[in-house]
């Protein structure tokens, strides 16, 4: 699963295995060039641009007693010889870090075992986290750099400190760790995550997206920020909702506030409303839509309401969207027969269904137009209409036989109905040609139109309503001849 999310000039790219639990965390530049050729983003060596991993480098790594708050800290540090120019410990980190370290290193014992520090979930691993306390550069006469330190803590998930014995000529690879994201979005300058396999929620360091971890207090509008979301459910996405951040949950909606550090917090838990799908979300003048597993929501802030009981159906999941206007729903029925593309019109309050819509992928906006993609495996595109009330639009009622098998014939169609717009009736006998009938006109408010429909007998027929603009039609009542009495139908 792939998400996509954009800090400025930076598009950070997201995937995670929600099965194994592993994910890839890539942030391309749209300033720079990447070296294709050689995979550069892929191998995530630029640590400007990604989450400051190295290339793999030669150093020593030692480490020290210290006495604090009644417990012995073992402070490590790492030693590189040399300058590395822009890729100077001092350029690339800083106090708070978590820091990880990947080694190839072979062997047994405690030297080795106690080298890697790779906070990562794995079964029957140790986690160790190591977070940086002080960043030490050393300077020659002429100004330059000739020895660099990375001083750090080692713990174990339980506060144990870990000592490294000392090692030299060490080749292993450094960075500032990224924990897996099942998905993550932006909100207040900050990437957002939350954890595939831990209730957790993180915040990046305020415009860098690669430091997703960072304990220093003293940087409280610049450090990152991390906390459990208090609901045992499975987490679903994060989404950014106006001037709060919402943790998606498929039975709860966890509501997040606050834009410094210290004053980012849990402010709310809706529970028996969750996410089933986090691509269905999609937010329009403050409120967010959404599928549950009750059915379409809406959440403006306060408890969140269904808003799909008269489609009287059920749906496993979907990909939504919204122009504004229109809330946009490619949806896959729970009892498995097949695809849905509903429409809400967020004004009206009311669904329709676009018959011929293919079902989408996904949905994107490119300057002004809304595009759909489906059919993952070819990659079509194609283009929605703007969501403006300017649109044609076209609907096509069901087939009728009004329960009777004996010829009979509608000889007048009655609609309740309000329009903006002029709107052209057609009716069809067994299946033959459209016939048009008496338009309606606009009348400021709604109105009562009784058309009458020249006799033409059949077994079934369907009418068809073509229009612009706006247009709400509240009921259609049928009058139809048969067996020489007159009757009404709904």
């Amino acid at each position: 699963v792939w998400t996509v999310a954009a800090v400025g000039n930076r598009y950070v790219i997201n995937g995670c295995d929600p099965v194994l639990k592993r994910g890839k965390y890539f942030v391309f530049d749209t300033g720079k060039r990447y070296n294709t050729r050689e995979n550069e983003l892929e191998r995530l060596v630029v640590p400007s641009d990604t989450q400051a991993e190295y290339t793999k480098l030669t150093f020593s790594i030692s480490s020290s007693v210290a006495k604090g708050y009644n417990e012995h800290r073992y402070i490590n540090y790492i030693e590189y010889s040399g300058s590395l120019g822009d890729m100077n410990f001092d350029k690339l980190f800083c106090e708070g870090d978590y820091l990880l370290i990947s080694s190839a290193q072979t062997g047994t014992g405690a030297a080795v075992d106690r080298l890697n520090v790779y906070p990562y979930r794995e079964t029957g691993s140790d986690i160790r986290y190591a977070v940086i306390r002080e960043i030490e550069m050393m300077y020659d006469d002429d100004g330059n750099v000739y020895k660099q330190r990375i001083y750090y803590y080692a713990t174990t998930p339980s506060g144990r400190f870990v000592d490294t014995q000392y090692r030299s000529n060490i080749s292993a690879r450094l960075g500032t760790f990224v924990p897996p994201m099942l998905h993550i979005s932006v909100f207040g300058r900050r990437v957002w995550g939350i954890a595939p396999d831990e209730d957790s929620i993180y915040a990046s360091v305020t415009d860098t997206p690669f430091k997703l971890m960072n304990t220093d207090t003293e940087l409280d509008n610049a450090m990152s920020w991390h906390t459990s979301t208090g609901t045992p459910d499975a987490a679903v996405g994060v989404l950014p909702a106006v001037s709060e951040m919402l943790a998606m949950k498929k039975n709860s909606i966890v509501r997040i506030t606050g834009t410094s550090a210290s004053s980012i917090s849990v402010t709310g838990i809706f529970k028996n409303c969750g996410c089933i799908d986090i691509k269905s979300c999609a937010e329009a003048s403050g409120t967010v839509y959404y599928l549950g597993r009750n059915g379409f929501y809406a959440y403006d802030g306060s408890q969140p309401k269904i808003i799909s009981n008269k489609l009287n159906c059920a749906y496993k999941n979907a990909a939504g969207f919204s122009d504004g206007v229109r809330y946009y729903a490619s949806a896959i029925r729970a009892d498995n027969k097949g695809h849905e593309f509903l429409v809400y019109d967020i004004r009206l309050g009311i669904w329709h269904k676009w018959g011929s819509t293919p079902k989408a992928v996904g949905f994107f906006r490119c300057a002004d137009d809304i595009y759909l993609c489906f059919n993952d495996t070819a990659g079509h595109i194609i283009k929605l209409c703007s969501g403006s009330l300017d649109e044609e639009w076209e609907c096509e009622s069901i087939v009728h036989y009004e329960g009777t098998n004996t010829f009979k014939a509608v000889n007048e169609l009655w609609l309740r109905a309000e329009v903006t717009d002029e709107v052209r009736v057609f009716t069809s006998v067994n299946g033959g040609a459209w016939t048009e009938h008496k338009s309606l006109a606009p009348k400021g408010r709604i109105f009562m139109y009784k058309l009458p429909v020249r006799l033409c007998p059949g077994d079934f027929w369907q009418y068809r309503l073509i229009g612009s603009g706006a247009a709400v039609v509240h009921n259609i009542e049928r009058i139809y001849e048969e067996g020489g009495g007159r009757h009404y139908a709904y």
